[in-house]
């Protein structure tokens, strides 16, 4: 009888490892999701809102900031890749709807991190070079105090056996703060051709992704991969597609002379909240005055 439950304990015992063991993630996808992780940032864009007939600014709810975005952004040889929702946040912003006859938005900052961890966000300037490589992306100057790697171009057209690797937030993206990013990828095939676009299935759970990027493995010497940029995950429409800007380009074609407008993080004072006679909290935030130059004279 002993024989028989022992038996039976490590038959139960045997299935539960291999449970555990089935669920974790193929050899394949950890490499790749590892080997991308440090060439992509989490970026917060926060923004105001200025009065377009006084020229008074306001953020909202008692902050400075009446709204912000989160997005990912890829950081390749030619500057960080951004999608509309990292750079005009307002666009995705129901409150703004509701003033955006009487008020014009403003960027206030933009900040970046890991998106690995829960590490602080870091601000920094931005600079949108003057081109867009694809509708839907954008090419920005980034001051990258994380030093991440970049991200290598694939920018030959033909069938693809890569990687889809969708990053989604812990929380809605919409929440006030995000904890660490989290990657869900799977293996697609692709044919890519000249006109860079091709729509992509829906995922489980939109409301929480970030964004999306499609990689393509090389052999290269030693036994070595190295995984290339193809294109990025962008919603247009309502439709999702996988956006391929660099196809059919040269590198040395490629690359995009910076606009000379940059968005500057302006620096305000603690803001005293007021409600507006819209249907939304306002807050004004004073602007520092100009500090005389030169130091008084001692008597």
């Amino acid at each position: 009888m002993k024989r028989v439950l022992l038996f039976f304990v490590l038959s139960f015992f045997s299935m539960c490892v291999f449970a555990q063991l089935s669920i974790r993630k193929p050899s394949g996808q950890v490499m790749v999701e590892k080997s991308i992780d440090g060439t992509i940032v989490l970026v917060k864009q926060s923004y105001q809102v200025k009065n377009k007939k006084t020229g008074k600014i306001y953020g909202r709810s008692g902050k400075k900031d009446f709204g912000h975005s989160f997005s990912i952004a890829i950081k390749s040889e030619h500057g960080f890749l951004l999608t509309e929702k990292g750079l005009k946040p307002w666009l995705y912003d129901e409150s703004f709807k509701k003033v955006e006859n009487d008020y014009e938005p403003v960027i206030l900052m933009t900040e970046i991190r890991e998106i690995s961890t829960e590490s602080k966000f870091i601000q920094c300037p931005m600079k949108i070079q003057s081109q867009q490589p694809a509708e839907g992306i954008w090419i920005a100057n980034i001051a990258d105090s994380l030093n991440t790697d970049k991200l290598e171009i694939d920018n030959e057209n033909g069938v693809k056996d890569g990687w889809l690797i969708w990053f989604y937030s812990p929380k809605d993206s919409k929440a006030d703060e995000l904890g660490a990013v989290s990657l869900q990828s799977a293996n697609k095939k692709i044919d890519v051709k000249y006109d860079k676009s091709i729509d992509i299935d829906e995922p489980a759970n939109s409301n929480h992704v970030l964004g999306g990027v499609y990689v393509c493995p090389y052999f290269i010497g030693g036994g070595h991969i190295v995984y290339k940029f193809v294109g990025m995950v962008v919603k247009i429409e309502n439709k999702w597609k996988l956006q391929i800007p660099f196809v059919g380009m040269s590198h040395e074609n490629s690359s995009v002379e910076p606009d000379e407008k940059s968005q500057e993080e302006p620096n305000v004072e603690e803001p005293a909240q007021e409600k507006d006679d819209q249907d939304i909290d306002l807050t004004p935030v004073e602007q520092p005055k100009d500090k005389k130059k030169g130091k008084k004279s001692k008597k």
